[in-house]
């Protein structure tokens, strides 16, 4: 960077700072832009320059919120009671989900030199998490962020149906109670 570039910078969103290795099936990683096209990745950089200076290298990981992946394939998505997709949330009772985020883990945690690999959104987003610019006009309503946070995807439908629910009821009357909420709501009163 050059001086006077500035401090702050926003990195590419979804993206791994290593070179991933086999084993994600249909839902890959996408390498970070800044990862060279020999030599050291960025993380394998930072390990190296860790262990030099005698500290412990810990990783971060985010598994099920990456909305370029999401946008990629939308099928692999948490849907909403009325169709929403929520492309920021991959949905982890998808089998191509679980196998992407095993996958992560073992990749990542394959580095050596990591003491610790840390783990973000491996479970269900939810509708509060949102996306990077979500706006709602309702009074923020944690019945509301729970039935907006329901997943409908055709598997977890499935999974419902499996448990001998009437998964179809369910999904409507879901529905039916977002609809009163927000069509029906006032947003100006709640």
């Amino acid at each position: 960077r050059s001086p006077g570039a500035g401090l702050v910078r926003s990195l590419e969103d979804g993206v791994t700072y290593f070179r991933p290795g086999e084993g994600y099936g249909v839902l890959r990683p996408t390498p970070s832009a800044t990862i060279p096209a020999t030599g050291a990745s960025p993380l394998e950089d930072c390990i190296a320059q860790a262990s030099a200076a005698g500290l412990e290298s810990h990783a971060w990981t985010v598994l099920f919120h990456n909305t370029p992946m999401g946008q990629q394939h939308p099928a692999s998505c948490v849907v909403n009671a009325v169709g929403d997709v929520y492309e920021y949330s991959l949905c982890p009772a998808r089998p191509e989900v679980q196998e992407f985020g095993l996958a992560m883990v073992r990749d990542v945690a394959a580095h050596a030199g990591l003491t610790t690999v840390e783990v973000e959104a491996m479970g269900y987003m939810g509708y509060k998490h949102g996306s990077h610019h979500a706006k709602s006009s309702f009074t923020p309503d944690p019945y509301l962020d729970f039935l907006l946070s329901c997943c409908f995807c055709d598997h977890c439908m499935a999974g419902l149906q499996g448990q001998l629910v009437e998964c179809g009821l369910l999904r409507d009357t879901v529905a039916d109670l977002l609809r009163q909420h927000i069509v029906e709501g006032d947003a100006m009163n709640q």
